[in-house]
């Protein structure tokens, strides 16, 4: 699958976005007007195209959602007129059909809008009811980006639920509270917010990052060295949903942390990796993963001794490449709890079925551990004094030691102590 930019579609009368990065796709779309040869343009920009994306059935889709509040003539040259005079909620109007589209896929979106005069329509009833339908589809200020003297404001404030008459009031004192300015000003705050969403969906299990390219963009970030951000300004992550309507894409990671780069990069810059290494931390605190005793019965339903090749047949490739790696450290505890003195990577080999060639497993070490030499790791597990990681291996080879081995983790070797 090809890796992908965040995706951002503007809702603007009068101009094209101009964000000044190359780490995000502008979403292009008809214009509307059916002329022989026009070339798809960089926004939605009056009523009539809408009506024609719509009775298309033009399929658009984005991450993140530029609205110019007001739609004013000459730009928007067909609509009828709304009220007396050129202060309207229009855009918000557009938005929504987008937005409420596009939830129905369960992927996460954010907007972000530009209005020079916000207190203008912060009281247009069809703005507060557009803006609240709004907020509750991105679920707005979960992220708390929208502060009232130094207070969060969320779309889901207790006191709607109990004081209903004050809804009014609340969505639009949220209104005149939202950041603002142009597309150049405002989209770093909508990356930003969209990473906050991700981590929430994943969470709340909307969402699963793929448990290989997690792993090692962590562990690079971990190693830091020169070589590990030059590998990790080239990787992506691939995430798929968990809903009626699944969804599945490979993000290019710098595009995730295009309000931290701006720019793309050959090779992570030193000063930014701890903001990438936090949130990648953090999005493995709220990947699931099965309890290790489910780890451990399928490594024990593999390890039977027959040397034939024991990872053959088994998919997905995530779920081979861990199985693959604890399989190694299993063994090694094995050889340790018998208290076995000369363990080589030779006796792994012909025990898993890989005498002849053992690159069917090396690959699934290196894409858990970042090892590709069984020799060089089971050099590693004798003389770490740290724990193992990912925490997958740690927490699997302590059960494994007690559970399998039948042996006190008061002596078991200090990797996963």
């Amino acid at each position: 699958m090809k890796s992908s930019l965040l995706r951002l579609f503007a809702i603007n009368d009068q101009e094209d976005p101009d964000v000044g990065s190359d780490l995000l796709e502008i979403v292009e779309v008809p214009d509307g007007e059916m002329k022989t040869g026009a070339k798809p343009i960089k926004r939605m920009k009056h009523w009539l195209q809408h009506v024609h994306l719509l009775g298309t059935q033009a399929r658009i889709t984005f991450d993140l959602l530029f609205i110019d509040i007001r739609f004013m003539p000459p730009y928007e040259a067909y609509a009828p007129k709304y009220g007396t005079g050129d202060d309207n909620p229009m855009g918000l109007l557009h938005a929504l059909t987008f937005a409420a589209r596009q939830d129905l896929s369960r992927e996460p979106l954010v907007w972000g809008y530009h209005s020079a005069e916000p207190l203008k329509v912060c009281n247009d009833p069809v703005a507060i009811m557009a803006f609240s339908l709004l907020a509750a589809l991105e679920q707005r200020g979960d992220a708390g980006d929208i502060l009232i003297d130094d207070t969060p404001w969320k779309w889901d404030d207790f006191g709607i639920n109990k004081y209903p008459k004050r809804a009014a009031e609340h969505f639009s004192t949220g209104i005149a509270h939202l950041p603002q300015g142009d597309a150049e000003v405002i989209w770093k705050d909508m990356v930003s917010r969209y990473r906050n969403k991700l981590a929430h969906y994943v969470k709340k299990g909307l969402a699963s990052i793929e448990y290989d390219d997690l792993e090692e963009a962590y562990r690079l970030s971990c190693e830091n060295s020169e070589s590990a951000r030059e590998r990790l300004a080239h990787l992506s992550l691939e995430i798929y949903g968990k809903s009626t309507h699944s969804w599945r894409r490979v993000l290019f990671l710098q595009s995730l942390f295009a309000d931290h780069l701006e720019y793309r990069k050959e090779i992570w810059p030193e000063d930014k990796i701890d903001g990438l290494k936090d949130y990648l931390s953090l999005l493995r605190k709220y990947s699931p993963s099965d309890p290790p005793e489910i780890w451990a019965a399928k490594v024990a339903a593999i390890m039977t001794g027959n040397q034939k090749a024991v990872l053959n047949g088994i998919r997905p490739k995530s779920e081979k490449n861990r199985i693959g790696a604890i399989a190694v450290v299993c063994w090694w505890l094995k050889q340790k709890s018998n208290h076995k003195s000369n363990i080589t990577a030779s006796q792994l080999l012909r025990f898993l079925g890989y005498e002849e060639n053992g690159r069917p497993l090396r690959n699934c070490l290196y894409a858990v551990t970042g090892y590709d030499s069984l020799e060089d790791y089971l050099e590693h597990l004798q003389t770490t004094m740290d724990p193992l990681k990912p925490t997958l291996l740690y927490d699997v080879g302590r059960y494994w030691w007690e559970k399998k081995c039948n042996a006190n983790l008061v002596h078991a070797p200090r990797c996963i102590q």
